[in-house]
């Protein structure tokens, strides 16, 4: 996950756990295990990302991705002309 996207993730999850707190719907001692929770999981992601990464092939920056990855799935993307 990007730090852009984490920093967003983790932003919307206080905002949207401090509501529901104020609403009485959940409790902080919940809130605060589900936050755990939450942070174990995108920390297992960033490291399963990091690994995959590493283990991918580099294309040179030259080679173009020709989409073959995608038609192989029976799924055809359709081509956005570029001008």
């Amino acid at each position: 996950m990007s730090p852009e996207n984490r920093a967003l993730l983790m932003r919307a999850n206080r905002l949207m756990g401090a509501s529901l707190v104020e609403a009485n719907l959940v409790k902080i001692e919940d809130l605060e295990k589900a936050n755990e929770k939450l942070f174990e999981i995108i920390a297992a992601q960033n490291v399963r990302q990091s690994l995959s990464e590493k283990s991918r092939p580099r294309s040179s920056p030259s080679s173009k991705s020709t989409g073959a990855s995608r038609r192989s799935s029976g799924r055809r993307w359709p081509t956005i002309p570029r001008n």
